[in-house]
């Protein structure tokens, strides 16, 4: 019985460590979003990834239009 309660003690103790490590992980995130971003809360930082989303998308449009334009505006010479 004394060794299962010391095996449960180290149990604990282990899982104790982990979460403080786990949390210093959190809090180092969190403040990095603060940091770089401006975010803070979660609820900022999935709006924000959204907003970068969008203008990530928009551009990439931009540049496969711009792509296509000046492969037709210079196709004669690429095509040699």
């Amino acid at each position: 019985m004394k060794e299962k309660l010391m095996d449960l003690k180290e149990q604990i103790e282990t899982k104790k460590t982990q979460l403080a490590n786990l949390q210093g992980q959190l809090d180092a995130a969190k403040k990095r979003l603060k940091d770089e971003f401006g975010c803070k809360s979660l609820a900022d930082a999935k709006k924000k990834l959204a907003d970068m989303q969008k203008e990530r998308d928009k551009l990439e449009k931009s540049i496969e239009t711009r792509v296509e334009a000046f492969e037709t505006e210079y196709e004669a010479i690429l095509s040699n």
